[in-house]
C-alpha cells in the first residue's frame, strides 16, 4: 500500500511526505467546497493551516488544537450543530471538508485512519466512513461514497488514477 512505502506519521519524513499528499488531495476536491459553500473558508483554513505547518510557518500546537477541536465539533455534539446540519445538506462538501480535517491531522502526526484497510481484500466498502482517510473523502467527494448507487465509478476511478499517477509522485518529491 502507498503509505507503507511512505511510512508512519511518527516519522517527520514520512509524515511531511503524507502531508504533502493529503494537502494536494484536499486541492484536487476544494473546487467542490467552494462551489456548495462559496461564502464559507473553514475547509481552505484547515487546508491553509495544515500547508503551513508542513513549511514550518504555523505552530503545531496550535495546529494540533485546531484538529482536535474541529473534529469534536464534526463528530460529537459540541459547537454549532445548525451550521455543520447546513454544510450536510451538501454531502460532497462535507466530504471535502472531512478530507481537510483529516489532512490536517496527518500533518499533526496524528492518523486516525492507520490499519482500516490493512485486511487482505478490504475495499473502500468496507471502511467505516468516519474512519477513512484523506483520499477516502475526497473520492468520495469526488465520486459519490462506493455504497451509494448513484456513485460513479468512472469518476472514482478518474481520482484514484490521478492520486496514484500524479499525487502520489509529486508528493514525493515535494518532500524530498
Amino acid at each position: 500500500m502507498v503509505y507503507d512505502y511512505f511510512g508512519p506519521v511518527t516519522i517527520a519524513n514520512s509524515r511531511r511526505r503524507r502531508g504533502w499528499l493529503t494537502v494536494m488531495t484536499v486541492e484536487r476536491v476544494l473546487p467542490i467546497w467552494q462551489q456548495a459553500r462559496p461564502n464559507d473558508n473553514q475547509a481552505e483554513r484547515l487546508l491553509v493551516l495544515a500547508r503551513d505547518v508542513l513549511q514550518d510557518e504555523a505552530d503545531l500546537q496550535i495546529a494540533i488544537i485546531v484538529a482536535d477541536k474541529t473534529w469534536d465539533w464534526f463528530m460529537n455534539d459540541y459547537g454549532d450543530r445548525n451550521r455543520l446540519k447546513e454544510i450536510q445538506q451538501s454531502e460532497a462538501a462535507f466530504r471535502v471538508l472531512g478530507a481537510a480535517l483529516q489532512a490536517l491531522f496527518i500533518v499533526v502526526g496524528q492518523d486516525g485512519s492507520e490499519g482500516c484497510l490493512d485486511e487482505q481484500g478490504y475495499t473502500d466498502a468496507d471502511v467505516d466512513a468516519w474512519s477513512t482517510d484523506t483520499a477516502g473523502w475526497a473520492a468520495a467527494a469526488f465520486a459519490g461514497p462506493v455504497w451509494e448507487q448513484d456513485s460513479d465509478n468512472a469518476k472514482r476511478l478518474e481520482f484514484w488514477r490521478w492520486w496514484l499517477t500524479t499525487a502520489v509522485p509529486t508528493a514525493w518529491e515535494a518532500a524530498t
